[in-house]
Parts: C-alpha cells; structure tokens; sequence
C-alpha cells in the first residue's frame, strides 16, 4: 500500500486521476504459497481476489470496491487452488462469520492490523491464543470468540484495550483469522519500532510467493 500511495500522485503531489477525472485506486490479491505451486494457477487466484476486492458493495449496495484501495491475501501453505469461487470457499471455511468481504481491507485497516500484531509481539502474546481465536470463528461464530476472548482478558488484562484501538476499523472476527493466518508472513518490520524497519522477513513453515 505505500507503493499504491506513491504511485497515485505525481511529482508535486496532486492525485494522480484517470481520463475521467475520477481518482484512481488499486485493487490488490496477493497469495501466499509454497514454492511448487503452479504459477499460472496461483496468478489466477490472485486477480480472482483483486476482482473479488473490485466488486465490494456498501450495505446500500452502492459499488464501492472501485472507489477505495484493497487488497485480499490468502495463505495457502498445503494446497494450490480453492476449487470454487473465493467467496463461495470464505463461505465454505467460516460458515457464520464474518462475510466473505470483511476479508478484503483498506490501507488504513491493514495498517490497524499490523499495529495490533506488533503490540501482540512486544508483549509474547501466544500464538496458540491466536489459533483458539481463529477455530472459535470457524466452529461457532460470535458466541464462541466471545467466550475464548473472556478468558484472554482474565490472562492478558492489557489485550481488551490494545484491541478496542483497532476494533472501530476491522470487522473483529476476520481480523482474528487473518492475524492467525499471516503471522508468520508479517516483516520484520511490523515487529520493530518504527525507524528501525529492517528488510528481513519472518518466515517459517512453507516458502512464500506474493502475486498481486
């Protein structure tokens, strides 16, 4: 995204619009997955998420997936293809929430995200809490995150206000999953304080392609 920021403004930094007039926005789809993958099927993928980002509608059902920046990742460390629609496997894999387009987030959300995952970082949050959190969303819903949040916060007393400063921007239970997902493909830089960004990358588990 800050090459999306970059790349939509000129030299002297105005906009950057289209024909039109219109500003112009970026759709992204970006896929984690082993290196054997077969290319061209995981390149597919990827513009099936960055469509999948363009066709968000408001409540209203006012397109708004052309006007805002987007992207859409999925980690896919022991298969290479969904074998049906990205929103029909959303569906699929999380049958009570959240929507399949809470998955698809905006610049200023993914920058929530990462801000949350360096505060649970610093502080040694376990990961398997993340994982209780992700299965809760797979297996019950709302009801069963709540119940494994109320015994996060008797451990972690800190863990309830960390989160309420990104909760207003992130549908909670898909941010849950995608922290779970990708915490192993997060640089080194949302770990560090800023100005001590280093180019490392945190990796473990299966090789990682992105493709946008």
């Amino acid at each position: 995204f800050r090459d999306f920021q970059e790349n939509q403004r000129k030299k002297d930094g105005t906009a950057l619009c289209a024909a039109d007039g219109k500003p112009l926005t970026h759709a992204a789809g970006l896929v984690f997955c082993n290196t054997t993958a077969p290319i061209t099927r995981i390149k597919d993928l990827a513009m099936e998420l960055a469509d999948f980002c363009k066709a968000r509608v408001s409540r209203d059902g006012q397109n708004i997936g052309r006007r805002r920046d987007s992207a859409a990742v999925l980690a896919l460390e022991s298969f290479d293809h969904l074998g049906c629609s990205v929103e029909a496997y959303l569906e699929q894999r999380f049958p009570a929430r959240p929507e399949p387009g809470h998955f698809v987030l905006e610049p200023e959300q993914w920058q929530a995200l990462r801000c949350f995952a360096r505060i649970l970082r610093k502080k040694e949050f376990p990961r398997r809490q993340l994982r209780r959190l992700a299965a809760a969303v797979h297996d019950s819903g709302q009801s069963g995150v709540q119940d494994v949040l109320r015994t996060i916060w008797r451990e972690f007393d800190w863990f309830d206000e960390a989160w309420e400063e990104t909760a207003s921007t992130i549908e909670q239970n898909a941010a849950f999953v995608l922290l779970e997902e990708l915490w192993d493909y997060f640089t080194l830089c949302d770990w560090e304080e800023p100005g001590t960004e280093s180019a490392a990358a945190v990796a473990s588990g299966a090789d990682a392609e992105a493709m946008a």
